[in-house]
């Protein structure tokens, strides 16, 4: 696996962006923790966890910009991600504003 993200497969990239939503409030709560755990081995998500605790927002964004159309490249598929994500939010039972304004600029960011 390859820190920089770039040779990742969609599934290490689905815990990667998982990963920046659940902390759209500045929080990994361990519902959502475990909820990412639930999409990935405990050696994937630690692998995923340490690349996205050593970047910057920025590269963040650059990292989910840059997968985008290999991923993403039909609404269906934005679609099924969007989902992931909202069913993510949803289980702590805490849908709160940050999450919201992410969710947003989430769907802006991958329909272009």
């Amino acid at each position: 696996m390859n820190d920089k993200g770039t040779d990742w497969n969609y599934h290490e990239f689905k815990v990667y962006l998982l990963l920046y939503a659940a902390n759209a409030d500045f929080e990994l709560k361990e519902e959502e923790k475990q909820k990412i755990l639930s999409k990935a081995t405990w050696e994937e998500y630690k692998h995923i966890h340490k690349v996205f605790e050593k970047d910057s927002d920025f590269e963040r964004i650059e990292k989910i910009l840059s997968f985008r159309d290999q991923f993403f490249p039909t609404e269906e598929e934005i679609g099924k991600l969007l989902t992931d994500v909202s069913e993510l939010f949803e289980t702590d039972d805490d849908y709160n504003t940050n999450e919201r304004n992410f969710f947003v600029m989430l769907k802006k960011f991958l329909r272009k």
